[in-house]
């Protein structure tokens, strides 16, 4: 007996999405006196797996006794399973072993019956999503976990869980229950800058179809906020995993249901944490409107009590700045992150933009003593003629308050 409650099962977080197994477990748990007392954390998978083709534009035409080998949903999923291959052959440096898995890929995807057997799988799974996504089933799962986890403090909203073919990003239990060495087209969530999607165009003018692809990341904004005064929930986490994505930023230029979801969150005392990745496309030709009209201002200013903050935003930013003469934005970095009114800050970071070296510096400066720990990446500059980097790191050791 003194064992047992020695070596008692801890499970600190849940992972959720419209999968069946993913919902089974978050609700076993959920319900379950003594685990759901140590959940601190919710992983929202918000990725969907593609429903096969019913059919090819190779089927029409064709003779309905003609052999051939593979058609429409089994040609779309061979298909896919090729081009997994194909990436992890681009990757094989970087993970071991990764040679016997790409041997293995290439004997399955030969076998006429592995084909049959995955795709029956696949097909299973992608109506079982469909299904629960049909009645909402995940989004009540979360509201009940809001419910059932009193020591729960952080939400994890990602579209990007299943990364790469044999390398997922979180090891969920749909993913654990996956046969060894299963091959299936890897979904995405959140639309890329290089997919010219119609769901990156203005959020107030999408139709809901389109808005759909952040489904996780809506209702999780709208259960948080509407019950935000019987929940302890005071981070929040957009993970992208470095990948050209994130939410689309033009939540932030006009009044939308989305962005105050967002402020009356953040505006909760005591909230702690915020990473936020936005999708930027076509904001340089715009002049950059979610920089200048004071939204995102706003709802950062919000976050009085804030801790950590980290914002990136999509790579394809750099690329539009950098094929440009313009800079990024023509407004401070300070006047956008009023990081002198985060008086409790202990981490910032600041991904995928372009900026000034000095206007880096001048926010830097101001940055609150409790600060802890800075990281910068992938920041593009928009002068392009100077020593940059060697000016931030100057102007960082003579004009800031911080020694190293």
């Amino acid at each position: 007996m003194l064992l047992h409650k020695l070596a008692q099962l801890r499970i600190e977080r849940v992972f959720l999405s419209a999968d069946q197994r993913n919902l089974e477990v978050f609700r076993a748990v959920a319900d379950h006196e003594v685990y759901r007392q140590h959940i601190q954390g919710i992983i929202w998978d918000d990725t969907r797996l593609l429903p096969p083709p019913q059919f090819s534009v190779l089927d029409y035409g064709r003779n309905p006794e003609e052999r051939v080998p593979y058609a429409g949903a089994e040609l779309w999923y061979l298909n896919a399973c090729r081009e997994n291959i194909e990436d992890l052959r681009r990757y094989q440096r970087d993970y071991t072993g990764l040679a016997d898995c790409i041997e293995r890929a290439e004997q399955d995807v030969a076998s006429t019956l592995w084909l049959k057997e995955s795709l029956d799988l696949y097909e299973k799974l992608s109506r079982e999503e469909e299904e629960n996504i049909r009645t909402n089933a995940d989004m009540e799962a979360f509201e009940y976990g809001l419910k059932q986890f009193p020591a729960l403090k952080r939400v994890t909203i990602t579209p990007v869980t299943h990364a790469r073919a044999f390398y997922p990003l979180y090891q969920t239990p749909m993913i654990r229950t996956f046969p060894p060495g299963f091959n299936y087209p890897v979904p995405r969530g959140w639309p890329t800058h290089k997919e010219n999607h119609p769901a990156l165009s203005l959020w107030t003018d999408l139709h809901e179809h389109w808005k759909d692809r952040w489904r996780g990341f809506r209702a999780a904004l709208h259960l948080l906020a509407r019950d935000r005064e019987h929940h302890n929930v005071s981070e929040l986490v957009f993970d992208v995993n470095q990948l050209d994505t994130g939410i689309n930023c033009t939540i932030f230029e006009q009044p939308c249901e989305e962005l105050l979801n967002l402020s009356l969150i953040l505006n909760q005392p005591g909230f702690k944490r915020l990473d936020l990745a936005l999708s930027c496309p076509n904001q340089n030709e715009r002049g950059w409107p979610v920089f200048h009209n004071g939204n995102l201002r706003d709802v950062l200013r919000n976050a009085a009590d804030l801790e950590h903050f980290s914002f990136k935003a999509s790579m394809s930013t750099l690329q539009e700045s950098s094929s440009s003469n313009r800079c990024f934005p023509d407004i401070p970095l300070d006047t956008i992150f009023l990081v002198a009114k985060w008086q409790r800050l202990r981490h910032f970071g600041l991904s995928g933009l372009s900026v000034g070296a000095t206007d880096m510096v001048r926010l830097l400066d101001r940055l609150p003593l409790t600060t802890r720990s800075v990281e910068l990446s992938f920041l593009g500059f928009s002068e392009p003629d100077m020593d940059n980097w060697s000016i931030l790191i100057e102007g960082i050791r003579n004009r800031t308050r911080w020694r190293y």
